[in-house]
């Protein structure tokens, strides 16, 4: 079974949009053919360029939409009805 939600969270500038990112493990180096190299002010400030004037709200704010996505799986052993006090639960 699988789901999905989004989340829109904002973000009083791109510096702390960048701060989350790297809190939630999010990296360049994750990124295949990219150098694990530290960000320059002058990255930092063509992405708050580009992407702070695209994503602007009108309250100054930096939007930033996130979709977290949901797996569940299930496994039912060879001698799952044989447990004591389990119920067994059977397919209609």
């Amino acid at each position: 079974m699988t789901d999905s939600d989004l989340f829109t969270l904002t973000y009083p500038d791109t510096l702390a949009l960048v701060r989350e990112l790297k809190g939630l493990g999010a990296s360049a180096a994750a990124i295949r053919g990219r150098s694990s190299g530290l960000y320059g002010r002058s990255l930092i400030r063509r992405l708050d360029e580009t992407y702070g004037a695209a994503h602007r709200d009108e309250n100054g704010r930096i939007r930033a939409t996130f979709e977290a996505l949901y797996g569940q799986a299930w496994h039912r052993d060879e001698d799952f009805g044989q447990r004591p006090g389990s119920i067994p639960i059977r397919p209609v």
